[in-house]
C-alpha cells in the first residue's frame, strides 16, 4: 500500500504532489471537500489538488499511479433534497474515459492508456447527510497489516477551506479512535460504557450509520428498545440500504411477538443483502413462531447453506427463539446438519431437542433427513438417556 500511495495524485494534481486536500464546486451550487486520512498517522496537510468537475451535479475523484499506469477512484454526486438541510450523495464508478483524460494530462499522448487498479474502493450505498457534513469510507485497504486509508468527504451549500478539512481529518481520526474503544468495551460486556463511547463518536461524525447502528445494538442488549430503535432509524435515513438494521428492527419486532412485522423487516434486509444468514435465521425462527415450519425449514436451510456455522453461533444479532417451540427449532437444525452430513452436529442438536421435550422417536425414524442415524450408537444412547421412565 505504502509504494502505491507514493504515487497517488489527483486527477487534475500537480504530478509530483499527492494532495491530501481537493475541492470542487458542483454546478448546482454544492461545494465538495475531500480528504485522505491516515488513521494513527500525524494528519499531514499538504497541497491542495484539483478535482475535474463534470457538466452535472458530479465530480470525479481520481488516484494515479504514474510509475505503475494504474488509477482507482470513484465519481461523486450530490443533491440538495426536498427537506430542507439534506443533502443526498451517490457514489458511482468511474467512466472508463477516465483513463483518456489521465493520459492526456501525463503529456504523453502516445503511452499506453493508464489500467483501472484491479481492487478499487468499495462504494458505500447511497447516503443521505445533512448540510455541511461528511462521510468516510474505506478508499485503501492493506491485507498485509490491516491498515487503512479512508477518503472523507464533506458537502456544503457553503465554501469549504482547507481548515474545514483540517477539522474534518482530526474528527475522523478520533471517531475512529473511539469506534475501537467502543467495540472492545462491548466485547467485553461493558455495554454502558460502549453506549458512551458511540455517543462520542457520533458527536464527531454524526452521519455514520453504522455507529448509529452498533449504539442501536448496545441499547437493545441493555433493554433500551425504543432508543435502540431510534438509533436504527436514523441509520436507515442516511442509509436506506443498510441491510443489518433492517434486520436489527426486526429483531426487536419479533421479541415484542410482532411475528408479522418481523417477517416483513427480515424479508426486507435479505432483499439487499441475499447472502445474509443471520437474516434467513432470524427469518426462520419468524416462520417457526407464525406456525409455517415448512417455510421456517427452508429458511434455516438457506441460512446454513450460505453459513454452516450459523446454527451453532451464538444468538449475536439473531434473535432467540420467541414465541418458537424451541425443540422442535432443535429438531431441525438436527435435520439441517445429517443431510449436510455433519452427523455430529445432528447428534447434539437432537439432544437438546429431546432435553427440551421433543422425544419424538416416530418423527425421527420416518424423517429421511435423519435416517442414517437410527443405527449409530450415540443415537440409541440419547434415546435410552431421555426415554421415559415408569413412576
Amino acid at each position: 500500500m505504502r509504494s502505491m500511495l507514493a504515487g497517488l495524485a489527483l486527477l487534475a494534481a500537480v504530478p509530483a504532489a499527492a494532495a491530501e486536500f481537493a475541492f470542487a464546486t458542483l454546478e448546482g451550487g454544492l461545494h465538495v471537500g475531500f480528504a485522505l486520512v491516515h488513521p494513527g498517522q500525524e494528519i499531514r496537510t499538504g497541497g491542495i489538488g484539483e478535482v475535474v468537475v463534470q457538466r452535472t451535479n458530479g465530480v470525479s475523484r481520481v488516484l494515479f499511479d504514474e510509475d505503475a499506469g494504474t488509477y482507482f477512484g470513484y465519481r461523486l454526486e450530490a443533491e440538495a433534497l426536498a427537506i430542507p438541510g439534506r443533502l443526498r450523495v451517490v457514489l458511482r464508478p468511474l467512466s472508463p474515459r477516465i483513463a483518456d483524460d489521465l493520459r492526456r494530462r501525463t503529456g504523453c499522448l502516445g503511452c499506453p492508456l493508464p489500467k483501472p487498479l484491479a481492487s478499487g474502493p468499495e462504494r458505500p450505498a447511497p447516503r443521505v447527510i445533512s448540510d455541511g457534513d461528511f462521510l468516510t469510507f474505506d478508499l485503501l485497504v492493506n491485507p498485509q497489516t490491516g491498515g487503512t486509508i479512508l477518503d472523507a468527504v464533506k458537502v456544503s451549500s457553503q465554501p469549504i477551506s482547507v481548515d474545514d478539512m483540517k477539522l474534518v481529518a482530526h474528527r475522523v481520526v478520533a471517531a475512529q479512535e473511539e469506534m475501537r474503544r467502543a467495540d472492545l468495551l462491548a466485547a467485553r460486556g461493558s455495554l454502558s460504557s460502549a453506549s458512551m463511547a458511540l455517543v462520542r463518536v457520533l458527536a464527531l461524525t454524526p452521519s455514520d450509520p453504522v455507529a448509529h447502528n452498533k449504539l442501536g445494538i448496545c441499547y437493545q442488549r441493555s433493554g433500551r428498545t425504543n432508543e435502540a430503535w431510534a438509533q436504527y432509524e436514523r441509520a436507515l435515513e442516511i442509509d436506506p440500504d443498510y441491510a443489518a438494521v433492517w434486520n436489527n428492527m426486526g429483531s426487536i419486532e419479533h421479541n415484542r411477538r410482532h411475528f408479522v412485522e418481523a417477517l416483513k423487516l427480515y424479508e426486507r434486509a435479505i432483499s439487499l443483502k441475499p447472502d445474509f444468514a443471520t437474516g434467513y435465521k432470524n427469518l426462520g425462527a419468524a416462520y417457526l413462531a407464525q406456525g409455517q415450519l415448512d417455510e421456517g425449514l427452508a429458511a434455516y436451510r438457506a441460512a446454513h447453506r450460505l453459513d454452516p456455522s450459523i446454527l451453532s453461533a451464538p444468538a449475536g444479532s439473531s434473535v432467540n427463539a420467541t414465541g418458537v417451540e424451541v425443540g422442535l427449532q432443535y429438531y431441525y437444525f438436527a435435520k439441517i446438519y445429517a443431510a449436510a452430513s455433519d452427523l455430529e452436529s445432528a447428534l447434539t442438536f437432537l439432544q437438546r431437542a429431546f432435553a427440551a421435550g421433543f422425544y419424538d422417536l416416530e418423527a425421527v425414524a420416518e424423517d429421511t433427513d435423519l435416517s442414517q442415524l437410527l443405527a449409530d450408537p450415540r443415537y440409541l444412547a440419547l434415546v435410552e438417556e431421555f426415554a421415559p421412565r415408569p413412576e
